[in-house]
């Protein structure tokens, strides 16, 4: 018996969240019942970008979310949910196939790599690039936001270093947030009109703004 069998479940399930964004949880997805396909639309394994025909693993698709910047958190939610229930052990007691219950656990692998991928703004970001053909290059990445921009989050690092008060640093903390939510809106404008070369600019910021606020929480003794 073939365990990869979530395509058909997940395309399913997509349908079932454009069909109604507010409805009750539960009774959108009461009728979804798992269906077999191809294995090998899942990825080959729980930290692979490419499935096992080798093409892209697309996060979007795997938890059955529209391919834009913009998604919803709460369906995001819901999908997560209902994909791992549908992947549950209990549910698959009957298979008694090492290889069949290996698929499974890969599976659901993939799944939480996915939905932590696309819970996250900028490696949502970062993967939305990669699936367009325009992926970001670390190296690079310097260069893309420019030496202004490196003096001015230079200067902040050296602020939260010479800060020993957690009221300065909660202070600062909340100041990196604003700049990442500021962030965040104009990605989704990029996105939304397609400027890639934008959104990779703006991904890169991102990334020293995030950076930034790891090394406050790091330093920082309570965060309310």
């Amino acid at each position: 018996e073939t365990v990869g069998f979530f395509k058909m479940l997940v395309t399913s399930l997509s349908r079932a969240l454009r069909k109604s964004a507010t409805s009750n949880t539960a009774y959108r997805f009461r009728n979804i019942k798992p269906l077999r396909s191809n294995s090998a639309w899942f990825c080959s394994s729980s930290d692979s970008k490419t499935k096992s025909d080798g093409s892209v693993c697309d996060c979007f698709e795997s938890l059955g979310m529209e391919k834009t910047f913009s998604i919803s958190s709460e369906e995001l939610k819901a999908s997560y949910k209902f994909l791992m229930n549908q992947l549950h052990p209990d549910r698959h007691a009957h298979i008694s196939s090492i290889e069949e219950r290996d698929t499974l656990h890969r599976e659901a692998s993939t799944v939480t790599r996915c939905y932590e991928m696309l819970n996250n703004p900028q490696t949502r970001a970062l993967h939305l690039l990669e699936l367009h053909g325009n992926p970001m290059d670390e190296a690079a990445s310097g260069a893309l936001v420019g030496s202004e921009f490196l003096m001015e989050i230079m200067e902040v690092r050296e602020t939260i270093d010479a800060t020993t008060s957690d009221q300065v640093l909660q202070k600062l903390l909340d100041e990196n947030r604003i700049e990442a939510d500021r962030l965040c809106q104009q990605l989704e404008e990029a996105f939304n009109k397609n400027d890639l070369d934008l959104a990779l600019r703006l991904t890169a910021t991102l990334q020293y703004w995030n950076r930034a606020e790891e090394t406050i929480r790091d330093k920082i003794s309570h965060i309310e």
